[in-house]
């Protein structure tokens, strides 16, 4: 049987554990988040002074790690661009390949 994706897992109703990153934008924070028992992490760029540059690294960071990034848009003007949303919706959440919509 195939484990289910986060995704899945959520929409089920399943209690799933993670946390809301802020301002700590570190590459080694999706390690230390999967070693703490998260199954995901929230980068807020809504409060925060994130950039899509360094989402795209703390991303990158969590390839091949068994957690799932997700992103806040910002909504002061550090809109994400039509092009920054389709990298988006190609990055893995739960299984590689799968949308994040």
């Amino acid at each position: 049987m195939a484990r289910r994706t986060l995704k899945q897992r959520v929409r089920a109703g399943e209690m799933v554990g993670g946390a809301m990153v802020i301002e700590f934008f570190s590459p080694g924070m999706a390690k230390i988040a999967v070693e703490a028992g998260c199954e995901f992490l929230i980068y807020d760029m809504e409060h925060s002074g994130l950039s899509i540059e360094t989402l795209k690294m703390l991303y990158a960071s969590a390839r091949g790690l068994p957690i799932a990034p997700i992103a806040i848009q910002a909504h002061d003007g550090r809109k994400l661009t039509w092009h920054d949303l389709q990298w988006l919706d190609r990055t893995e959440i739960g299984t590689p390949g799968e949308s994040c919509d």
